[in-house]
């Protein structure tokens, strides 16, 4: 939580987070992104990609997403980084299979409001934190394989010390990370959320 009169310029991507004037603040929400990763179980311990060369497969960029929320008090805002996929390189057929998810427009969400009202109806609104990350990837097939973000060794560093990697990896560009979990920016994210959904309502 950050107090200050104006509310603080978003960085567009991690490059301005780090020349920011907050930069130690955005650091934090870094940090706290990847925390949340481990802790959901999203994504596997790095490992070397030249193991996994021999299958040919996409490996997707990494992508740092930040954010600027307003709070109830109006001098105090909230700070948040989302670690994201690239999946601008993923083919249909080959890194997934299907991408479709339905969704609502504003306006059929506004016609379902007006018919609740007119007909005394109560809606409920469900709201799930991390959503993407509540469906597990069972199927080995269908997990995808991401580069490791800026920043993340450090984070690494400080939460495992003494992890072997520290000592046996030189070059932390050539390690890769897959998938555990369904992940923002892969394109079969959203249809693999709405599966899930179709299976409890």
């Amino acid at each position: 939580m950050l107090q200050q009169a104006l509310p603080p310029d978003k960085p567009l991507h991690v490059g301005d987070a780090l020349k920011d004037k907050l930069r130690h603040h955005w650091i934090d929400c870094i940090f706290v992104a990847f925390d949340k990763m481990h802790d959901t179980g999203t994504l596997s311990c790095p490992f070397p990609i030249s193991s996994i060369l021999k299958h040919n497969p996409t490996i997707l960029p990494s992508r740092l997403s930040f954010e600027v929320k307003l709070t109830d008090v109006d001098t105090f805002y909230e700070l948040k980084c989302r670690l994201c996929a690239d999946g601008s390189r993923m083919t249909e057929g080959i890194d997934f299979s299907e991408s479709y998810a339905p969704t609502s427009d504003a306006d059929s969400f506004r016609l379902i409001i007006a018919l609740a009202s007119s007909k005394g109806y109560r809606l409920i609104f469900y709201n799930v934190s991390n959503a993407f990350q509540t469906n597990g990837i069972d199927d080995p097939s269908k997990r995808h394989y991401l580069r490791l973000p800026p920043l993340y060794q450090q984070w690494f560093k400080q939460r495992w010390p003494t992890h072997p990697l520290h000592s046996t990896c030189h070059d932390w560009k050539q390690l890769v990370m897959q998938t555990l979990r369904n992940l923002q920016g892969t394109k079969d994210a959203g249809h693999e959320w709405y599966q899930l959904l179709s299976k409890i309502f």
